[in-house]
């Protein structure tokens, strides 16, 4: 992996973050959060939408005159499978992305 993709993937995971802990937020408090550009935000979220981890919910109160942004949400019909492999057992759980509930232990 290349010193880019690895700076893009720690954005991606970093607007993940902030997104599950400010439900709603837009892309413009996202870039003005952050301090990366808004089209860098822009394509960053945009891939973590095609890759079903986000969900854009449409327009959203911001407080302000003009038109209202986009507020962005995590996907939380999502699964995250896990697989610990020990030296004598292994452990898998299915997690979901709404609170973490485990699905299988």
């Amino acid at each position: 992996m290349t010193h880019q993709q690895v700076i893009k993937n720690k954005n991606k995971k970093n607007l993940y973050n902030i997104i599950s802990n400010n439900e709603g937020i837009s892309r413009a408090r996202l870039a003005s959060k952050t301090k990366l550009s808004k089209s860098t935000v822009s394509l960053l979220v945009d891939e973590l939408i095609n890759e079903k981890m986000l969900v854009d919910i449409g327009t959203v109160e911001s407080g302000i005159q003009g038109r209202k942004p986009n507020g962005l949400v995590v996907n939380k019909d999502r699964f995250i499978l896990v697989v610990n492999i020990m030296k004598k057992s292994v452990e898998i759980d299915l997690v979901t992305l709404s609170y973490g509930k485990r699905l299988i232990i």
